[in-house]
């Protein structure tokens, strides 16, 4: 029994330095927000979880129409289904980040299928072009594994600084009420433009476009600039 209160112990401590320790770090303590060379009302769209062959391209129109960038973390598997539109976002003079292979949340996953969905994921952005710079782990989740993954492929770990929880089907008024209510200086802003195969409730990126809408022509008129995704944005001294 001794032995396996410690042999108990010994994994809990295992699994906190592991998981727990760095992904609190990197949500909470780590500067995720932009360099602090850009001005202050500077802000970066970043989307999650696309393409989506019915929402990806209406937020293209909706970018294209105020001429913004952003910034799309594609999960590898989507990625494969709709090789236009990652062509298109990359087209359109957008960047593509690296969002996994299958979406899983890392702490669900072992090292080694941590690895191989790291790798496929990989692979599956490289066979149509794109070799990002920018990763963003599922559910945004980082472990020791998948750190020493991105750092051995050239990857930087990239969150966020909103978070507006517009996976769930609230509206379009309430995402942007949540956008408001949450953006002040140099924000990332994380949205979704799909989600219904990755964990979001059917019909929840009708919300996002709604907001986003509406969002980017308030924000300039209120003196924000949003700016082009590109190396280094973020602030990457944090973790050197």
């Amino acid at each position: 029994m001794l032995l396996f209160r410690i042999t108990a112990g010994a994994a809990a401590m295992i699994w906190v330095i592991y998981a727990i320790i760095p992904t609190c770090y990197y949500r909470y303590l780590h500067l995720n927000s932009l360099d602090p060379s850009a001005d202050e009302h500077s802000l970066l769209l970043s989307f999650d979880d696309g393409p989506d062959e019915n929402y990806t391209p209406q937020l293209l129109d909706i970018l294209a129409k105020h001429q913004v960038k952003a910034i799309f973390f594609l999960p590898g598997f989507k990625a494969e289904m709709h090789p236009d539109l990652v062509r298109k976002i990359a087209e359109q003079g957008h960047q593509i980040g690296f969002h996994g292979y299958q979406h899983r949340n890392p702490w669900s996953m072992g090292f080694f299928h941590t690895a191989r969905d790291f790798h496929r994921g990989l692979a599956a952005l490289k066979r149509l072009g794109i070799k990002p710079y920018w990763y963003r782990p599922p559910h945004g989740t980082i472990t020791l594994g998948n750190l020493l993954l991105a750092k051995k492929a050239g990857l930087r770990p990239m969150l966020w600084t909103v978070l507006v929880g517009d996976w769930r089907n609230i509206g379009g008024d309430e995402v942007l009420a949540r956008l408001w209510d949450k953006v002040s200086i140099r924000e990332v802003i994380c949205l979704h433009d799909s989600g219904e195969s990755t964990g979001g409730e059917q019909g929840a990126p009708n919300g996002t476009l709604s907001a986003v809408e509406r969002f980017i022509p308030q924000a300039l008129a209120g003196g924000y600039q949003f700016i082009e995704p590109r190396n280094g944005v973020c602030n990457e001294n944090a973790d050197k």
